[in-house]
């Protein structure tokens, strides 16, 4: 197992995953204004983390390809090519 915890892109992802298991969140809000519990303490004080839902850009293409595939991108070649 690789050690991530100085890798930026792996804590985006462990905190984009902790902002959807928040996303619950807004369930147990719901819940608690219908009277299905009795208390929301338990989930007031969490706050989701910043910036966690946005990918790192990185470039996949070797540099030769890149303004092909750029240039595609742009066109809307690609999306006629996967039928979009």
């Amino acid at each position: 197992m690789r050690d991530t915890t100085d890798d930026p892109e792996a804590q985006r992802r462990r905190h984009a995953s902790a902002n959807l298991i928040l996303a619950l969140k807004a369930t147990l809000n719901h819940a608690w204004r219908e009277a299905k519990v009795t208390s929301d303490d338990a989930w007031r004080r969490i706050t989701p983390f910043r910036e966690a839902d946005a990918a790192r850009v990185v470039n996949a293409c070797p540099e030769a390809l890149r303004a092909i595939v750029r240039g595609a991108l742009l066109s809307g070649a690609v999306a006629i090519c996967v039928g979009i």
